[in-house]
């Protein structure tokens, strides 16, 4: 689910803005927009946003504040500025804002630009997976895991990484179909090794980068070998 929160004060200008995104995510079966009148009430919300669309000139606390705390709480949450003055741009570029668009440019930059940002949000929703619960929370991006195992008669499948291991209570099989990533092969019913990390392979041996080593049997290295074949380049 991708989800775009729309701030602005003026209805009329609100309405157009919706309207431009209504049409851009027609194609999408899965994203999501929500307007605001205020930046008080956009905080009210408990939902995290992935893309933000504000009026910088809004009453009360005006878009740059409340850019300003979106940027501390969430650094992924992509924010676009709407504005019809130019004397607003060096604040926005202050905060790192993704755009920044004149309200007399918008009906031709919004619509370009939100849909590069939905698809780069897409992108980057399949590529990891969240851990902990709704005290804390950690995105473990798919090319940081070294390899997947789970281990016999254990409830847990574990993704080893550099910086530690994450569990995660899933069959093995299931984890391989929802990452669905060619960057990992399996060697076994309990491993698959992201071959971004393979380091050496002997005849029966894989070392990974950090100087782990798996042992696999004639056929399965078979298979591997030509996986790592076919999509090598891809990561190279």
């Amino acid at each position: 689910m991708v989800r775009i929160g729309v701030i602005e004060d003026d209805s009329n200008m609100r309405k157009m803005t919706k309207k431009i995104i209504s049409k851009v995510i027609q194609g999408y079966e899965d994203v999501k927009c929500k307007e605001f009148e205020s930046a008080e009430e956009f905080q009210q919300e408990k939902t995290d946003y992935d893309i933000v669309i504000l009026d910088i000139d809004l009453p009360g606390m005006n878009g740059i504040e409340l850019g300003k705390r979106i940027f501390r709480n969430s650094k992924d949450t992509i924010i676009i500025y709407l504005t019809s003055y130019t004397e607003y741009a060096w604040e926005s570029y202050l905060i790192e804002a993704y755009q920044y668009i004149l309200k007399s440019n918008m009906g031709e930059r919004l619509p370009l630009i939100v849909k590069r940002v939905i698809d780069e949000k897409i992108k980057e929703k399949k590529d990891y997976r969240v851990f902990g619960n709704s005290y804390k929370k950690v995105k473990l991006y798919y090319k940081d895991i070294i390899y997947i195992q789970k281990e016999k008669e254990k409830k847990y499948t574990e993704f080893v990484t550099k910086s530690g291991t994450y569990r995660e209570r899933i069959p093995f099989g299931q984890i391989l179909k929802e990452i669905d990533d060619v960057r990992f092969v399996p060697i076994d019913r309990g491993h698959a090794i992201n071959i971004q990390y393979i380091d050496q392979i002997d005849e029966c041996i894989i070392y990974l980068e950090n100087e782990e080593a798996f042992k696999v049997s004639r056929v399965q290295m078979s298979n591997v070998k030509k996986h790592i074949a076919k999509h090598w380049r891809d990561f190279a």
